[in-house]
């Protein structure tokens, strides 16, 4: 059996401080850049890179962010482009039309980020073009923002697993040198994520819907 070496325990820091800040219900970016300061610092005392290598990873990270922030300007003014033109409102008068209370609600949202995500075959601009529609359902059907955000969040990743010409079969398949069709019969975890997650929505412990206030 192999052995995997020295264990650098100090490196999975700045993971550690992300997670804990998570939890803390602080701004996401704030969380990020602690983690970012975090392990240039670590990186820097441990002679890793210099202030200029730092630098250097961090210009390569953003690089590597810059199709996806392209994508979200278009599908920003998609979305706006839309809504200008009924196009979203078409949209909710069919995801809504045999939609009845917040548990109607709740899979109507769950079947919007689903759809979405079978189109744009991207579970992050699936969530942006949803969000809108998602927040006007989730105050139609008086269900707390948190609650939706999560089910955007869960079904996303439920439709991205099991699509094959998603980007992550599509790499899986490149590795593994198959078909990534071969692969969907064995993501059980989406599988499961997706049964429990609509037995969820369906069991008395699902949290209850937000009354509007006067």
């Amino acid at each position: 059996m192999g052995s995997l070496g020295t264990i650098h325990w100090l490196n999975i820091l700045p993971y550690i401080v992300v997670i804990a800040l998570s939890f803390m219900n602080i701004n996401v970016l704030i969380v990020l850049l602690m983690g970012i300061v975090t392990a240039t610092v670590i990186g820097m005392e441990s002679g890793s890179f210099d202030f200029i290598g730092a630098l250097d990873s961090i210009h390569k990270g953003m690089l590597s962010m810059a199709d996806i922030s392209l994508i979200s300007i278009v599908v920003g003014g998609l979305a706006a482009l839309m809504t200008h033109m009924g196009g979203i409102q078409w949209l909710l008068d069919k995801i809504t039309k045999h939609a009845h209370g917040a548990l109607g609600g709740k899979f109507a949202i769950a079947f919007l980020i689903l759809l979405l995500d079978l189109i744009t075959t991207n579970n992050t601009v699936s969530i942006m073009i949803a969000g809108p529609i998602s927040k006007d359902l989730s105050d139609t059907y008086h269900i707390s923002k948190s609650y939706t955000a999560s089910i955007l969040d869960v079904f996303s990743c439920v439709g991205q697993g099991l699509i094959p010409y998603g980007g992550q079969l599509l790499m899986a398949g490149a590795i593994a040198q198959v078909s990534a069709a071969a692969i969907v019969p064995y993501s059980w975890y989406c599988m499961v994520l997706g049964v429990v997650s609509v037995l969820f929505l369906l069991s008395h412990f699902s949290p209850k819907a937000v009354r509007a206030r006067i």
